[in-house]
């Protein structure tokens, strides 16, 4: 599988994949919990989410475009001020439900590692490609680069599934928290930089 960096053409099909991904993922149901019109407002929030990161040289999917990945580098780490001027129009997507996603972003921020570290914020293959190694070949892919460069990742699981996922992949659970008004549980995971 050729990676390659995500360009600005690649933003409508990949947030096309990951509405699908993400479809029945309890972090997404929490946000958006009306099933019958979460896919279109899933494609809006992950265009929207893609497209500043694309411009950052921050994504990264196959020719095919069948797997994507979003991660930031230490020194473009995350900060209110990012989340205030790029999730706005995020959070107009979510109508009454974007405070709860503002009490639930603060939260895992304070939880985040203040040294430096790489961020992974999204990994998904499309559904009718899953279990065919390819989120396994990306991942790799990226740690890799977080070896070669010494720094550890950082990331939240959003599913038991992806947290057994990401175990298998060398990350250990630093913690769990819960989500504000019956939210869903994240696994909060570090993966320490391997040396040859």
């Amino acid at each position: 599988m050729n990676i390659r960096t995500a360009h600005l053409f690649d933003i409508e099909p990949l947030s096309r994949l990951l509405a699908r991904a993400f479809h029945h993922d309890p972090f997404h149901c929490w946000l958006f919990p009306c099933s019958k019109t979460r896919q279109a407002l899933h494609q809006k929030f992950f265009f929207l989410t893609l497209r500043p990161r694309i411009c950052r040289g921050a994504v990264f999917t196959s020719d095919c475009q069948r797997v994507v990945a979003a991660w930031t580098a230490p020194e473009h780490e995350l900060s209110l001020f990012h989340f205030l001027s790029s999730g706005l129009p995020c959070l107009s997507l979510m109508g009454g439900r974007a405070p709860l996603a503002v009490v639930g972003f603060l939260k895992t921020v304070a939880r985040q590692p203040k040294h430096p570290h790489f961020y992974l914020s999204l990994l998904a293959v499309d559904p009718p490609y899953q279990g065919q190694g390819l989120g396994s070949d990306l991942l790799f892919s990226l740690l890799s680069l977080s070896d070669q460069k010494d720094v550890p990742v950082y990331l939240e699981a959003t599913s038991e599934r992806s947290f057994r996922f990401y175990q298998r992949h060398g990350f250990q659970l630093s913690e769990t928290i819960q989500l504000p008004y019956r939210g869903p549980t994240l696994w909060l995971m570090n993966r320490e930089p391997h040396h040859a």
